[in-house]
């Protein structure tokens, strides 16, 4: 859904579809792979490309004041919890 959102977003200021699909993409990607590779734990990386006044921070900013963490972690929740009751039947 992230990359979805991410796809549209870059459609809404004008990248054909199957561009911003591949750069949504791309960036997740790159990202995990970084992660996964690194060792370096995602906060670190986000703090790695976030300038001080940047338009990085600016959109770190507006996730977090949306919900996106709490959010995630309330539909992990929403499966770990449909999850056990379906085993219990």
């Amino acid at each position: 859904m992230y990359v979805d959102a991410l796809a549209r977003a870059a459609l809404r200021f004008g990248m054909n579809m199957k561009q911003a699909r591949a750069a949504a993409a791309g960036a997740v990607a790159g990202s995990a792979e970084l992660i996964l590779n690194s060792g370096i734990h995602p906060y670190e990386l986000i703090d790695g490309v976030c300038s001080p006044g940047g338009v990085t921070v600016e959109g770190i900013s507006e996730l977090i004041g949306g919900g996106f963490e709490a959010s995630v972690m309330r539909a992990v929740a929403a499966c770990v919890n449909k999850s056990k009751n379906v085993s219990k039947v």
